[in-house]
């Protein structure tokens, strides 16, 4: 469909853009079909599935690799179409204490030695800015991991793995991007309070659009295990895992304090 094309971001016409840039935009996942769009700059508001026959809003299929009649195991094994938000919320939880550990055992390598700054580093000791280096610093071996792997510990543990659209591992620079996009949008940096906020807000969006904005914005696809007796009970060895570093850690910061 040509010529100049506007779309609704709140209450801000943003343009103009072909027809053919609107579909591109739909498809990963930044316009929903309701989202409002209108030709040229005096045509009239309309919903985008109004406007754009429907099988043209349909995202493409998977490529082959990704079918279930190349892949029928795969396809028995593994679904996209499910999203378990509280899966990828544990796995998330698992992966930050992990690699944040990780993170600090390599910083006490470095600068062994050179106590202040360590301290430094570290926040001096203040436990809410502690949390939220710690959070930060946990998105390096996530993004290096996710990026050749397409999974972590805890999406293993989970049942979650973070593909490409053809089926393959995100790379390093994807990888590293997504991350940085959870840890400002998904983690708010480790900020107490704040992110409860935006634990909500990709949990609505999960539900509503069956991926979050930081897969969307990458062309990235979740894929969820389907659960078994086996992941079952390995699903709630990780929550208890979790749970374990949680309380051990809150019991040091008593003994400390």
């Amino acid at each position: 469909m040509s010529g100049d094309w506007y779309v609704l971001i709140g209450k801000k016409p943003v343009g103009p853009a072909s027809g053919a840039e609107v579909l591109r935009a739909h498809l990963l996942g930044r316009y929903d079909a309701e989202t409002m769009v209108r030709s040229g700059q005096d045509g009239e508001w309309r919903s985008l599935s109004s406007v754009f026959p429907r099988e043209q809003l349909t995202p493409p299929p998977l490529p082959a690799e990704w079918t279930a009649a190349a892949h029928p195991l795969e396809a028995q094994t593994w679904t996209r179409d499910t999203p378990y938000a509280w899966r990828r919320y544990f796995a998330r939880q698992l992966d930050t204490i992990i690699h944040a550990l990780i993170m600090f055992v390599f910083l006490g390598a470095v600068l062994a030695g050179h106590d202040g700054a360590y301290l430094a580093v570290t926040g001096l000791d203040n436990q809410i800015v502690l949390n939220i280096i710690g959070v930060m610093l946990s998105i390096i071996p996530g993004a290096i991991l996710l990026g050749v792997t397409g999974r972590t510990v805890g999406k293993l543990i989970f049942g979650v793995k973070i593909l490409n659209t053809r089926g393959k591992p995100p790379g390093m620079f994807r990888a590293l991007k997504r991350e940085l996009q959870v840890l400002l949008q998904g983690l708010a940096l480790g900020i107490p309070l704040v992110t409860l906020f935006t634990f909500i807000g990709g949990y609505n969006a999960l539900q509503k659009h069956g991926r979050t904005d930081w897969d969307k914005s990458n062309e990235l696809v979740a894929w969820y295990r389907r659960p078994t007796f086996v992941h079952w009970v390995l699903m709630l060895g990780g929550i208890a895992l979790w749970l374990g570093i949680v309380v051990t850690f809150y019991a040091a910061g008593r003994d400390a304090g």
